[in-house]
């Protein structure tokens, strides 16, 4: 009963609180009522009355229920409201993919820092206005470059349309030097200003080239704003996953984690993932094909980007009701999914599909692993080009370090080491070896550009291939020993690479590095360290980790010590 009395006594004093703040917003001014109708919320531009009750207010222990409510309410209707050109909403949907995008944000602010961000404001828009030099001599190259490794897995427009939107876009810098985009046409700009602006940044030979990815970058970005609000709604999710894939490639694009949870958002509110909503996609040049293309992109994306950082998909399969594109027989008969595209989801549902029981014997997951690479797609590419190669022994690698893993991830350290064997042990090894080799080499003359993921699934096919190194150490013959060493000068080499690229590539090259301490042949020059102090070591280095890996890194520490 006390507790009863108690609340009641709560709800008395909240009632009195309401009353008082009642009377004084009737005679002060505008009270927490007007923010739901869409008044000024600014404090700056209050009356110094109300100002000085909001203040006693806050002194008496915080806002009441209704205005809390009412502050809720302004945030719900801004974070919906339809952006458009007279006035600037707060956490409009612009808003928030500049900010993911580290795009410059609308002036919020008030003061100094209003002032500040009003000239950095003007400087952007400045520079976003000045004249480029686009030709095809300067842009060609870019182009193809983009169609031929991003379209290649990350088909999210049709390619064709793509190239027509490029020579438009040509046709128009041909006319005028600085010409001018109209609502309808936005989105062409952006696109291929966007895509030339991330292969410019990432194969930047020299500082002009540098220059001038940058200012397509900042042209494009300028008309992010417009791109979002007057485009078509399946025309808005691929501009949101170039920005996506900006992000991958590029260190300065934003965070790839935010930019997708929008785009998922987007593609969901529109229903892509329908097979009731196809009718809503045939606007603006968009036909059913690339609209599925474009979600099972989005989705191979949500499913990579959250298997590297170790989160939680944003699409769920069971809400999909369109037909997931089959590698084998639909390729053949049907040219609109590219080939590989639909190896990659192939091999994601295979490796979800094998990780359900990973504990079946090693000849039933190294069988599967054969009949997949002599029956996909991926596998006829092999002959045909590296790239279909690098791309083969990466999924290759991906799904035997997934299922290595996840047996390494056990709590029985016995069954473990009874479990993983030599079989699928030195295939794993084996497999990430060739893969980081061939990796090395294409890095070396250009051929593949590494992302922020190819960082991530390198330290953990590293982590992984050290750490059955030191469960297995005994076992293991010769020749896979001498894989595994080569693996860390291999991963350590990839990564110190990458670090030029991403800054986060230093901390997963310091992961790699402990990883290793922990297999019996390198522990002989490490023996000024103590388990205690590689231990610390691990936990300060591995803030940028995902939990999966350090998981992997404490087993390998209590291993070492027992």
């Amino acid at each position: 009963m006390s507790y009863v009395q108690g609340l009641k006594r709560r709800v008395e004093e909240l009632e009195s609180l309401q009353r008082a703040n009642k009377h004084a917003r009737l005679s002060d001014g505008p009270g927490p009522e007007a923010l739901t109708h869409g008044h000024s919320t600014s404090t700056v531009s209050a009356p110094a009355n109300t100002q000085r009750s909001l203040q006693v207010q806050a002194a008496e222990g915080g806002s009441t229920i209704r205005h809390a409510l009412a502050e809720f309410g302004q945030l719900a209707l801004s974070t919906t409201s339809a952006d458009n050109s007279e006035s600037i909403r707060h956490f409009s949907l612009w808003q928030i993919v500049s900010a993911a995008s580290k795009a410059l944000p609308p002036v919020l602010d008030s003061g100094a820092v209003c002032d500040l961000r009003h000239t950095l404001r003007q400087a952007h828009q400045k520079q976003a206005e000045q004249p480029i030099m686009f030709s095809r001599l300067t842009t060609s190259s870019f182009v193809q470059r983009y169609a031929d490794t991003v379209f290649r897995l990350y088909p999210f427009m049709d390619r064709d349309r793509f190239m027509h939107d490029y020579e438009f876009v040509l046709s128009e810098h041909e006319r005028t030097l600085s010409p001018h985009a109209s609502p309808s046409q936005g989105h062409r700009y952006f696109l291929v200003y966007m895509a030339i602006a991330t292969m410019a940044t990432v194969t930047a030979a020299d500082l002009h080239i540098c220059y001038f990815g940058s200012q397509l970058h900042i042209r494009a970005t300028s008309m992010l704003r417009d791109t979002l609000a007057k485009s078509e709604p399946v025309t808005a999710v691929q501009c949101l996953v170039a920005l996506i894939l900006n992000s991958l490639y590029c260190s300065d694009g934003g965070s790839t984690w935010q930019l997708l949870g929008i785009a998922v958002a987007q593609a969901i509110s529109i229903g892509l993932h329908r097979l009731s909503d196809e009718a809503a996609f045939g606007s603006h040049g968009t036909n059913q094909d690339e609209t599925h293309n474009l979600f099972w992109t989005l989705l191979l994306l949500d499913r990579t980007v959250s298997d590297a950082l170790g989160r939680p998909y944003t699409i769920q399969d069971q809400d999909i009701t369109i037909a997931r594109p089959q590698n084998r027989e639909s390729v053949a008969t049907d040219a609109s999914t590219p080939p590989s595209l639909a190896g990659a989801l192939e091999h994601h549902y295979l490796v979800s599909e094998s990780q359900q029981d990973p504990w079946k014997p090693d000849i039933y997951f190294l069988t599967i692993v054969d009949s997949w690479s002599r029956g996909t797609s991926l596998g006829a590419t092999k002959a045909h080009d590296e790239y279909g190669t690098e791309y083969s022994l990466r999924l290759e690698a991906r799904y035997l370090t997934c299922l290595s893993r996840k047996r390494l991830l056990a709590p029985n350290t016995r069954t473990l080491q009874h479990s993983t064997g030599r079989g699928l042990a030195g295939r794993t090894i084996s497999a990430c070896c060739a893969w980081l080799q061939l990796l090395e080499a294409q890095c070396m003359v250009g051929t593949v550009l590494l992302t922020t993921l190819d960082v991530y699934e390198i330290t953990r096919a590293a982590v992984v291939c050290a750490l059955i190194a030191q469960q297995l150490a005994t076992s293991m013959p010769n020749e896979l020993l001498v894989e595994v060493a080569n693996m860390r000068v291999l991963a350590m080499s990839l990564l110190s690479f990458a670090t030029a690229k991403f800054g986060h590539a230093t901390e997963l090259r310091n992961a790699v590095s402990l990883a290793y301490r922990y297999v019996p042949s390198a522990l002989h020059s490490q023996k000024d360290k103590t388990p205690s102090e590689t231990l610390s070591n691990t936990i300060e280095t591995g803030n940028m980790l995902p939990r999966s890996l350090r998981k992997l890194l404490s087993i390998a520490r209590k291993a070492a010590m027992s």
